[in-house]
């Protein structure tokens, strides 16, 4: 149903609402608690999600889910904040991300960074060295999710890029 596409890794929703991943696992973008590589014949499925996605995003080894209670996990490489778990170490299953716990719908990766629509606010957080997480602040990184100034209400979607970021309303 879908597929997101990370730097070494790749992982799709199927319609029974579980992920699969495979690829790289250096960092442990597949979910899985280990850092063994796993080629598509031998698909993965990240801990604890069987069932109940909604939506996925990757970028640069690390990987998010939208789960059907509207929370957010996500998992792999951290050294940036992507995981937003207000830390910076590598969480190699899925890990809930720090205040969304209900209200996301949408979710997209970059390289470095990420941005999810909570509530209908537009939230970022992951590298900022140029400010480009909208937060009106140069802090790098943001650890955890940051409201975007100015993307407080009717948020539908969210898209991430490498040096910006870009909100539906």
């Amino acid at each position: 149903i879908q597929r997101a596409l990370g730097q070494s890794h790749t992982c799709v929703l199927l319609g029974t609402g579980g992920v699969k991943c495979w690829g790289s696992n250096s960092a442990g973008a597949l979910g899985t608690g280990s850092s063994d590589p796993s080629p598509i014949s031998s698909a993965q499925t990240p801990t604890g999600l069987s069932s109940g996605v909604v939506k996925l995003a990757a970028g640069y080894e690390f990987s998010c889910a939208v789960i059907n209670t509207g929370a957010l996990r996500c998992w792999g490489r951290n050294d940036t904040g992507q995981i937003g778990d207000n830390s910076t170490a590598d969480k190699r299953i899925p890990t809930q991300v720090v205040g969304v716990t209900s209200g996301a719908i949408d979710v997209h990766g970059a390289v470095y960074n990420l941005c999810a629509a909570v509530l209908e606010r537009a939230m970022c957080w992951g590298k900022n060295d140029t400010g480009y997480l909208g937060i009106n602040s140069l802090i790098s990184p943001i650890l955890k999710p940051m409201t975007v100034v100015d993307m407080l209400n009717g948020v539908t979607q969210v898209a991430a890029g490498d040096r910006h970021n870009c909100a539906l309303v």
